[in-house]
């Protein structure tokens, strides 16, 4: 029986990806698995896979590099699955064991050059960049979350590839039956609470929809952690001068396995981020859940979208800040029922038929062990 371990710096040991679904489905065929976080301190044992993470919060890295070999040491993997750049160059240097890298992040990012400029902003890019390059070099496998992400590690001819897209196991996707919605119509966000995220953009539209249709409730559910402190000095202010037919409601991130059970109460899914360089060419997670559920989606004009999702025929892609197209394409729903089923049934369809975890599960699980 093989042993695998997934290595995550990037993600928490109850990641949907890793755990809900890589780690489940080794399980399944009788691997030993172990999940090495350094995102939030857990141990035990659950559904037969063992956690052994840690928090990294007050480690340099350094120490975090320590904290995993120590661990690898302990439970002696066949196979390492890592989830970044520092996972992998933790994980190497092991006899006899496989390194398989998990592209799922831009290295660098956005998020990780936030706050620097000038001659600090292109120095820590380079860094990240030549670590990136490093880690590719000391990997022995590819598994790719998205297209774009892959490209530059396409040249590594020499090395096996995969591409894993982020579809769900739609065994976890609560199915609830379509609600009339000639009365109130619910709309829902899931993400930051950050203009990047186009949580204001969907503000935005959901008070335009309001505002044209005054004999209509528009309930809009945000679920979203806290924000940065301009953010949410915006987000009360715009709280303060709400039409009187709109209603918001914010919680915090849900647990896996609760989000997919509540997600799908909703009539219409948003997501409005902006458009930039990195934005375009990233391929949103949540957009597979949404169509699991069975519910058209309102979402940013995306490159990724457009080379990954064809036809795109439950929904449609618009300028974020298009307010009035939005609300178009919202009233046309709620004018023609009709339409609204069809987009709905679409979006089910084409999770059962093209999206979903079923589809690459035995790809990957071959891939892992081979």
């Amino acid at each position: 029986m093989k042993q695998v371990a997934f290595v995550n710096t990037a993600h928490p040991p109850l990641d949907d990806r890793t755990f809900y679904h890589q780690a489940v489905s080794l399980s399944a065929r009788g691997c030993g698995v172990v999940i090495i976080s350094s995102k939030q301190e857990m141990e035990g044992v659950r559904g037969g896979i063992t956690f052994d993470s840690f928090d990294d919060a007050h480690l340099s890295q350094r120490e975090k590099v320590a904290a995993i070999r120590q661990r690898l040491d302990k439970h002696r993997p066949d196979v390492l699955v890592c989830d970044s750049p520092l996972a992998v160059v933790a994980s190497a240097g092991r006899k006899h064991t496989i390194i398989i890298y998990d592209v799922t992040e831009w290295y660098p990012s956005k998020k990780n050059l936030a706050g620097l400029s000038g001659l600090k902003r292109w120095m820590k890019a380079a860094a990240l960049l030549a670590l990136n390059m490093y880690a590719a070099l000391l990997t022995d496998r590819f598994v790719f979350g998205e297209r774009d992400k892959a490209r530059p590690f396409r040249w590594m001819r020499w090395k096996k590839m995969l591409d894993v897209p982020y579809y769900p196991d739609l065994r976890y996707i609560r199915q609830h039956s379509l609600k009339d919605f000639s009365q109130r119509v619910d709309l829902l966000y899931s993400g930051p609470l950050s203009e990047d995220k186009g949580v204001f953009n969907v503000l935005r539209a959901a008070t335009s929809l309001a505002c044209s249709r005054p004999g209509l409730a528009v309930n809009l559910k945000l679920i979203c952690a806290a924000g940065s402190e301009a953010d949410e000095r915006r987000y009360t202010r715009w709280q303060a001068d709400l039409p009187p037919n709109l209603h918001v409601t914010r919680t915090g991130y849900l647990p896996f396995e609760d989000y997919c059970r509540t997600v799908g109460e909703s009539h219409f899914f948003l997501d409005l981020r902006k458009v930039d360089v990195e934005n375009t060419r990233c391929l949103p997670i949540k957009l597979f859940y949404y169509l699991a559920c069975g519910r058209p989606v309102v979402y940013s004009d995306l490159k990724a979208i457009r080379r990954q999702v064809d036809p795109f025929d439950f929904g449609c892609l618009v300028a974020p800040s298009d307010a009035e197209g939005i609300v178009r394409f919202l009233s046309d729903c709620i004018d023609h029922p009709d339409r609204y089923r069809q987009y709905a049934a679409n979006a089910r369809r084409a999770a059962e038929e093209k999206y979903n975890w079923g589809i690459i599960e035995e790809q990957f699980v071959t891939f892992v062990l081979s």
